[in-house]
C-alpha cells in the first residue's frame, strides 16, 4: 500500500499563516475574513487541514457510533380496544379560506386503530367542537 504525502514549508508571507495563527490562538484579534476562512480548516497534528464537505476526518469516521440508540427503552401506548384512547387537534387559521369559507380543521385520531377523522369548520366555537365529537 502506497501513500502519497505532499508537504509544504509555510513562510511568514504565506496565505495560510493568518489562518494557522487564528486556529492556534483564537483569542487574539484577527480580521473577519480570516475568521470566516478558518471555518473551513482545522489543525491536525500541527498541520493545516481543509475540512471536507460531508466526510469529516478519518478518525471521526472510525470512532463514530454506528447507531444512535435511546438510553431508555420506549414504552408503547397500549390500548385494549378501539376508541379507548384518542387525541384531538385543531388546525387553523387557514388562509385563504376554502370556497365554503372554512378556515379551521378539527382532527381526531384513535390510538388503537390509527383511524383519523377530520372536518373543516368555519369557526372554533364550543358548539362546533361538541358537534364534531
Amino acid at each position: 500500500m502506497e501513500i502519497d504525502v505532499n508537504s509544504a514549508i509555510i513562510t511568514e508571507d504565506d496565505w495560510r499563516t493568518p489562518i494557522i495563527n487564528y486556529l492556534q490562538y483564537p483569542t487574539l484579534p484577527s480580521e473577519k475574513r480570516i475568521r470566516i476562512m478558518a471555518l473551513n480548516y482545522l489543525m491536525w497534528n500541527g498541520d493545516l487541514v481543509r475540512k471536507s464537505k460531508n466526510e469529516g476526518c478519518e478518525a471521526c469516521q472510525r470512532h463514530v457510533p454506528i447507531q444512535q440508540a435511546l438510553s431508555v427503552p420506549m414504552n408503547p401506548v397500549v390500548k385494549p380496544w378501539p376508541f379507548r384512547g384518542w387525541a384531538m387537534d385543531l388546525i387553523g387559521k387557514i388562509y385563504p379560506a376554502s370556497s365554503k369559507q372554512h378556515c379551521f380543521i378539527i382532527v381526531a385520531t384513535d390510538y388503537f386503530t390509527k383511524w383519523v377523522k377530520a372536518k373543516p369548520v368555519k369557526s372554533t366555537t364550543s358548539q362546533e367542537i361538541i358537534t364534531f365529537i
